[in-house]
């Protein structure tokens, strides 16, 4: 089993090929997940949550990245072998845990065996 905090780390240089090579996989009014292959080694799913700071203040943008956290290991979003970013919107802010559990479920769970053309 990967180690929790393995899931959300990536280099500068694995950002830089993620955001060059992504697609997009899902996307709702405040939240998009652009994703790509995992490269060549890797055995579980990573996910880089990007919040900036017009989304809101210190702990709203931490709310929303311990909810992301929480649903993607606790329902093993991470099973999915891609390298995925969730891009969030200021309109995020309205959304209960439910509301981010079922987009995430949603865009990772129906896609676990299909891949993403490049």
């Amino acid at each position: 089993m990967s180690h929790f905090r393995s899931l959300f780390r990536f280099s500068h240089k694995e950002v830089g090929q993620l955001l060059a090579k992504a697609r997009p996989l899902a996307s709702r009014l405040g939240l998009k997940i652009i994703s790509t292959t995992a490269q060549p080694g890797i055995d579980h799913g990573k996910l880089l949550i990007i919040i900036p700071r017009r989304v809101g203040p210190a702990h709203v943008r931490n709310l929303i990245k311990r909810r992301v956290h929480s649903v993607f290991y606790e329902e093993k979003l991470y099973l999915n072998v891609r390298e995925s970013a969730l891009l969030v919107y200021p309109e995020a802010r309205k959304f209960s845990f439910d509301d981010t559990k079922a987009f995430l479920i949603k865009a990772f769970g129906k896609r676990q065996t299909q891949e993403i053309t490049q």
